[in-house]
């Protein structure tokens, strides 16, 4: 797992230590793909009232916060290498300007 703070993260206030063990235990028996801390986010209809919300499709909005599983890592380092060559002969060509 890995977490991943924006170099502009700041929490307002102490998290209390209860609040933590409910992330904790929250993550280590859910597994999210996702795990956000204090996102923007749009919360599926079923979850809205739980203090740990699933998020439509994953988007989280400014994402100051976050946790990624193994699973979730593994996508992006497959998305990075199957679309990073896409991606670059794309712009190349804007490179000549």
């Amino acid at each position: 797992r890995i977490l991943w703070l924006e170099d502009d993260f700041e929490l307002p206030e102490e998290i209390g230590k209860n609040h933590i063990l409910s992330i904790i235990n929250f993550i280590k028996q859910n597994n999210p793909c996702i795990y956000g801390l204090g996102n923007i986010a749009l919360p599926e209809i079923t979850s809205i009232f739980n203090p740990h919300q699933k998020v439509i499709n994953n988007f989280l909005g400014l994402a100051h916060a976050v946790f990624y599983n193994k699973n979730a890592m593994r996508k992006l380092v497959k998305y990075y290498k199957d679309y990073k060559k896409s991606l670059f002969e794309h712009l190349l060509p804007l490179s000549r300007f």
